[in-house]
């Protein structure tokens, strides 16, 4: 497949050359270029390719500027459906997934007869009117990837040792080791595996607004997953970008829960009974009943929690059923923090 390059109209004086006029380059650049509208070009003139009497008797091939001016010119919007399939395709790949079936789960009949046809023809494509059940496929898919995207970063640094200290921070000592570590913490964000995962997560959090998904939902997703990881500041950033604000603040709640427990858990048992005694039973109860088996990195500092819980209690309206335990985990971390 040759794609024609935009040429401008040639001059009417022999002597001047045609000149190349590039596209100009979209303000964000995006992972595949044909994902932006910029890449639908249209000529309506035939360039005239003038060559100098020194090349005139030359034989050989024709030349690739020729070739891509008799170029028919393609569909976008076909030549932007398969685009979407080889994304997939690439991801699949690319996080060696087993079990999908891209053309059976994510295009309806309309999306699979148009593929593979010559890309300057004019198919009949998918509307707007997708099935529901393609669209959460699609959504399922997006989200299993931003998983697999953020798995592959590094594990975050042990932050202190599983001691009391781990649960109540005393000494000034112990305070010099959490910020060392959480300086280590903050550096690890220019890693190249990390900036690799967050690249293929930008990259289907793109796709999904060409497949007509909700990437909310999978932004909400990768929010989880990177708080779930231990990669607070990265969460911090998506977690400023995502619109819904409440059933967020309810999945960051369930989050913290687990981490205090663990926390608990992990602590010295005479430490972490006078802990509970010290918490409201109802808080107690909840506590022992959220387990953090499902939490990639619960050893998270105690700090860190502290902050993710008040993000937790301004993204909840105090109407919400929610509010209230999330004011009474915020005085179980001051009690932790005695």
């Amino acid at each position: 497949m040759t794609t024609a390059l935009p040429i401008s109209r040639p001059s009417s004086r022999p002597s001047d050359r045609a000149t190349v006029s590039l596209p100009l380059q979209a303000e964000v650049e995006s992972p595949y270029p044909f994902f932006s509208s910029q890449a639908e070009v249209e000529s309506s003139h035939v360039p005239v390719f003038d060559i100098e009497d020194l090349w005139q008797a030359t034989q050989g091939p024709t030349s690739i500027a020729e070739l891509a001016a008799e170029q028919r010119m393609s569909n976008y919007q076909l030549l932007q459906h398969h685009m979407k399939l080889s994304s997939i395709m690439h991801a699949v790949m690319v996080f060696s997934l087993r079990t999908v079936k891209p053309l059976s789960y994510y295009f309806d009949t309309k999306g699979k007869n148009a593929f593979f046809k010559d890309l300057h023809s004019y198919p009949l494509l998918p509307g707007s009117d997708i099935d529901i059940s393609i669209i959460s496929a699609r959504q399922q898919f997006l989200c299993r990837i931003v998983s697999a995207a953020v798995g592959t970063l590094p594990t975050p640094p042990a932050y202190l040792n599983k001691d009391d200290g781990a649960v109540a921070m005393e000494t000034d000592k112990e305070k010099e080791l959490l910020q060392s570590d959480l300086d280590a913490y903050q550096t690890m964000s220019d890693n190249k595996v990390v900036l690799e995962a967050c690249k293929w997560a930008d990259i289907m959090l793109e796709l999904g607004q060409m497949l007509e998904v909700d990437v909310d939902t999978v932004r909400r997703h990768y929010c989880n997953e990177l708080y779930s990881r231990g990669y607070d500041y990265l969460g911090q950033e998506v977690l400023n970008s995502v619109n819904e604000r409440c059933q967020l603040g309810c999945d960051l709640l369930v989050l913290v829960g687990k981490r205090l427990s663990h926390l608990m858990s992990t602590a010295e048992p005479k430490r972490s009974v006078q802990l509970l005694s010290r918490l409201p039973p109802t808080l107690s109860t909840w506590l022992k009943q959220q387990s953090p088996s499902d939490v990639y990195f619960p050893d998270v500092p105690l700090l860190l929690t502290a902050q993710l819980l008040s993000q937790v209690v301004s993204l909840l309206p105090e109407t919400h059923g929610q509010y209230s335990l999330a004011i009474q985990l915020v005085e179980s971390i001051d009690i932790m923090r005695d």
